[in-house]
């Protein structure tokens, strides 16, 4: 049918509302179901496609494949809608982010150091074996395609699909010139062959070469018969034609060059011998891509650029003094991929790179300088400091002279930076202990536990008589870091406090639960956070850093010093959303936070009840209301004594 879409157009019998195009390509819409109420991503159908039997039969049996895959680094396709009357379409995951080609443009040379690019790649190569393992192919690998999500995971889009929607045959980019994606297909995809995995292996590297190098291994005139028999620069060629400095570790550049062999027999076979020969690709701390002098300009000038002290990165004059930190603590002088994808991100925002989309469950999506009150509370990294290149000091902001628009988007470069917080934290010793497939590796009741788009999903109904734990099977954790995002479904009525709890250092109390040290959440915000015992009830920290002492056989709690205030703690926290909960156990010193900000801090000097060692699980209390909750991005991190 091919009908002209618009704004506000129901489709898909009606559940679907239209809300926007997304970017240049009018086939992708942005959306809302109304069924599940959240957004959605529906891609229509080119008529070259829909019109052709063999090319709809193979996208069908390629989303049906799809459907039935979950991964925390891939994106979800829902279903492919095929209806009399409607033009069909594909409803995939929406991904509140940035997609990395936006965030490269932002940086200096459009290069990124290996240092900021190495973690990424690790959820990348971790997308792509799933995806091979379970008989697919991404077909269409660019830096386009790479989303980073609001918690902070890399998301491959278009999984099975990419190569049939591309396909010239069904209305894809032409196979001539120098297209968009035909620079990251390999020779037997621009021949007509089928996507295969060691397609996918050449895509990757071309999307490496760009991060690296700022382009693609063939980007400029007739493309096709450059791909076809010509052999690509390496790395260090590249950089230095384009005059550009970027260390990259010789073993990256060997991979990366043989990703790109032009027979599909010479390149690595799959994604895991990649990751195995990059593990030990480190190096010290790479130069910066470019350096700009320190200036003492009396005051900020438009359009012009200065170095962040703590980041090198380059981010324009007018935002001198937004570099963001943690309340109460001077900033770090190290430098990491953190405070670069803070401050880039900060930039992709002001730059107006329209990379991001914040949407809540409850409405429509937002645009990011929309976001107003709550991201200019938004956790540890809503403090502004002051940092200047030369050391002198900033020019306070005049918010009463700024304009609107001005506002907006600094309220958004805040919270981009708390995106950016998330992203970029150091992945180095912690291991994924939740697949984002199944429950392996964990006990629990199939009945209340099970894995739900990427997440463990845990509803508890109303007449539930005692505790439900779900115990990861890896045995007695004692000195360790752990990291878990999570988020309760909405409460319908006027309920708000119903509670869950991460337990360890526990031991059995029955065949249902544990008791141990306890990390509490509630759908309300209020205790989020605080660190209790359900067997010692004179034992708790909550805003306060405090130590636990012997007192006539009982625990005794003696308050150090108060930590954030509660007012504080409780506008850090994104009720129905997700959130990011950490604990610290090492010896006697036990430390939460939440969204980055500590809210639990103790000291347990009881001697004869502190627990050294003990089991760790996911725990639903009791209620008097049924309420559902989700876990995901479960990592742990052994710590030595």
């Amino acid at each position: 049918m091919n009908v002209t879409l618009v704004s506000g157009q129901t489709v898909g019998a009606g559940r679907y509302i239209l809300n926007k195009q997304l970017g240049d390509n009018t086939m992708a819409w942005l959306a809302h179901d109304e069924i599940e109420n959240k957004p959605v991503v529906l891609k229509f159908l080119p008529a070259e496609l829909y019109q052709d039997p063999r090319g709809l039969e193979e996208l069908r049996t390629q989303v049906g494949i799809a459907q039935d895959l979950s991964h925390p680094n891939v994106a979800n396709i829902y279903e492919l809608y095929e209806a009399t009357g409607e033009d069909p379409f594909i409803c995939l995951e929406y991904i509140e982010g940035m997609n990395l080609a936006s965030l490269q443009t932002m940086q200096p040379n459009k290069v990124f150091n290996w240092t900021f690019l190495a973690p990424l790649l690790k959820q990348i190569f971790a997308a792509l074996q799933f995806v091979h393992e379970n008989r697919l192919v991404q077909g269409a690998i660019r830096p386009s395609s790479l989303m980073l999500d609001r918690s902070g995971q890399v998301k491959l889009l278009d999984v099975g699909i990419a190569g049939t929607l591309n396909n010239p045959l069904y209305g894809g980019p032409p196979t001539t010139g120098a297209g968009g994606l035909l620079r990251y297909l390999s020779p037997q995809q621009v021949d007509g062959g089928q996507p295969q995995t060691t397609d996918d292996i050449y895509s990757l590297g071309t999307t490496v070469y760009e991060f690296l190098t700022s382009t693609p291994p063939f980007h400029s005139g007739d493309i096709l018969p450059q791909i076809r028999g010509t052999k690509p620069p390496t790395i260090e060629d590249r950089l230095a034609h384009l005059k550009i400095s970027n260390r990259v570790p010789p073993i990256v550049s060997s991979i990366v060059m043989s990703c790109l062999s032009k027979e599909a027999s010479a390149r690595p076979q799959d994604v895991d011998t990649i990751a195995r020969s990059l593990e030990f690709a480190e190096m010290s701390e790479p130069e910066p891509v470019r350096m700009i002098p320190a200036r003492t300009a009396p005051a900020p000038q438009a359009n012009v650029e200065y170095v962040d002290r703590e980041t090198d990165i380059v981010v324009p004059s007018k935002w001198q003094g937004q570099s963001v930190a943690s309340r109460g603590q001077s900033a770090p002088r190290k430098k990491s991929s953190i405070g670069i994808l803070a401050v880039v991100a900060a930039v992709v925002v002001i730059g107006g790179a329209g990379a991001f989309f914040f949407v809540s469950r409850d409405s429509a999506p937002t645009d990011p300088a929309a976001i107003g009150e709550s991201s200019s509370r938004t956790a540890e990294n809503s403090a502004l400091v002051e940092t200047v290149p030369d050391g002198t000091p900033a020019i306070p902001i005049d918010t009463e002279k700024e304009t609107a628009d001005e506002i907006k988007t600094r309220r958004a470069a805040i919270e981009a930076a708390e995106i950016a917080r998330l992203a970029a934290r150091s992945d180095s010793g912690f291991q994924d202990i939740f697949n984002g497939r199944d429950l392996t590796g964990w006990t629990g009741e199939s009945d209340v536990w099970s894995v739900r788009d990427g997440a463990i999903t845990a509803t508890l109904n109303a007449d539930a008589k005692r505790v439900s734990s779900l115990v990861w099977d890896g045995g007695p954790l004692s000195d360790f870091e752990l990291r878990v995002v999570f988020r309760f479904d909405p409460d319908e009525g006027a309920h708000r406090q119903s509670t869950v709890a991460v337990t360890y250092r526990g031991r059995k109390y029955n065949q249902f639960e544990l008791r141990g040290y306890q990390y509490r959440m509630t759908r309300d915000g209020n205790n989020t956070g605080m660190l209790t015992s359900r067997d010692r009830l004179g034992m708790i920290s909550y805003t306060q850093k405090t130590v636990v002492e012997l007192f006539n056989s009982n625990d005794r709690i003696r308050k150090i010093a108060d930590l954030e205030p509660l007012p504080v703690i409780l506008a850090a926290i994104k009720k129905n959303d997700w959130n990011e909960a950490v604990i610290i156990a090492q010896g006697d010193q036990f430390v939460h936070k939440i969204n980055g900000k500590v809210v639990a801090d103790m000291t347990d000097s009881n001697e004869k009840r502190l627990a050294k060692s003990g089991l760790l699980a996911l725990e639903l209390m009791i209620d008097y209301k049924p309420y559902t909750v989700h876990f995901k991005d479960i990592r742990l991190k052994r710590l030595s004594k």
